[in-house]
């Protein structure tokens, strides 16, 4: 008998084995995406594991809060992605850390155009998409699924989880949380991949799961 009193959305939407099989296929495709900002970096990519929470929307703020930390500001992008299975991607950077991103990419010496205010530099922008292209495409594509994507949209610097969370106007009832970060290995920068999916796509996510553990299974 399993508790499912975390999760406030009906169990049914998805069962706990396609849970842990949407963990383990996150974790890989996270692990792709690292793998290429470890490349870009020249340094070690140190990846948490994913977590998965079912939540309604009026829950949606609270949770991506725990998830992201309190009193903490990013810099924050937005990203769509659709197959037959389509959500918004939201990439958060630790705000205190991106200085540290930045000469790791450039080097301590070069100097690098400052955006206007409340505008993120154009490089944030490139890794964001190389991240959110790199994670789902690799996720999506376990599941048989070639992902397209939209470009990547500002929602803004310096901002706190809460903020964040207003801004992007995202209709649905209920949603899946999947946050999926990492960060660099002794460094202060962190980054959060948060991915959000409605009913619909829950839904077809939850057959492409089952077709994928009767794959493994048979």
């Amino acid at each position: 008998m399993h508790d499912h009193s975390q999760s406030p959305v009906p169990s049914e939407l998805l069962s706990d084995d396609q849970r842990d099989a949407l963990q383990e296929i996150a974790n890989i495709g996270m692990g792709a995406a690292a793998a290429k900002l470890a490349v870009l970096l020249d340094r070690f990519v140190a990846l948490s594991i994913p977590r998965v929470a079912l939540v309604e929307r009026n829950q949606i703020r609270t949770q991506v809060e725990l998830m992201l930390g309190a009193n903490r500001r990013f810099t924050a992008f937005r990203q769509s992605f659709r197959s037959d299975i389509a959500g918004e991607a939201l990439t958060f950077f630790d705000h205190d850390g991106t200085e540290e991103l930045r000469q790791a990419i450039y080097g301590e010496g070069q100097q690098h155009a400052q955006p206007q205010a409340d505008v993120p530099s154009e490089w944030l922008f490139e890794v964001a998409n190389l991240l959110t292209g790199a994670c789902l495409s690799g996720l999506l594509g376990q599941l048989g699924r070639l992902p397209n994507f939209s470009v990547p949209r500002a929602i803004g610097t310096s901002l706190y989880a809460e903020d964040i969370v207003d801004l992007p106007k995202l209709d649905l009832d209920r949603a899946l949380l999947l946050d999926i970060n990492m960060r660099i290995e002794h460094s202060g920068f962190k980054v959060h991949l948060l991915v959000l999916m409605a009913d619909d796509s829950i839904e077809r996510l939850g057959v492409a799961l089952d077709d994928f553990l009767d794959a493994l299974s048979g």
